[in-house]
């Protein structure tokens, strides 16, 4: 019995003859990818006059292979207190590519606890430590713009 045991565990261990070695590559470059843009961040310029604010980006599947940043507020405001999702893109952008459509969180009315809803907008990784979200409204458009936090980094 052990024996039989011990042959279907080395089976499962063995690489399948059939694997794939470039659907290994492309998993690790993706991963690559979503490191790099998983993390805190923060932005100076896109929540107005309520200062610098500090998001948390994740990276999400959403369905069969597809993958999507999700920005949740580290600190936040009246208008998307923290731990809200402020933002969240449908796709991964490409480092000085297109921009990928997004959705932004907001709330018009602060007294309304749920007065949330979200916006169009667009994500753009302008460089491996900068992300450009641009809100989209029927009669303005607005870009700010979020950076990377890295270790030893102050405010």
């Amino acid at each position: 019995m052990l024996q039989a045991q011990d042959e279907a565990i080395r089976k499962a261990d063995k690489p399948r003859e059939d694997s794939n070695d470039g659907d290994a590559e492309l998993g690790s470059e993706l991963l690559k990818r979503l490191q790099k843009m998983e993390g805190i961040w923060y932005s100076d310029d896109f929540y107005g006059s309520h200062g610098r604010e500090w998001v948390q980006i994740s990276a999400t599947l959403v369905g069969a292979g597809t993958s999507s940043l999700v920005a949740v507020k580290v600190s936040g405001d009246a208008n998307v207190p923290s731990g809200y999702e402020t933002w969240r893109t449908r796709g991964l952008p490409d480092m000085g590519g297109a921009s990928v459509p997004a959705q932004i969180q907001i709330r018009s009315d602060v007294r309304d606890p749920n007065g949330f809803s979200w916006i169009p907008g667009a994500v753009m990784l302008v460089a491996d430590d900068q992300i450009a979200v641009t809100v989209s409204r029927a009669l303005f458009s607005f870009t700010g713009h979020f950076f990377k936090h890295t270790i030893g980094e102050g405010e």
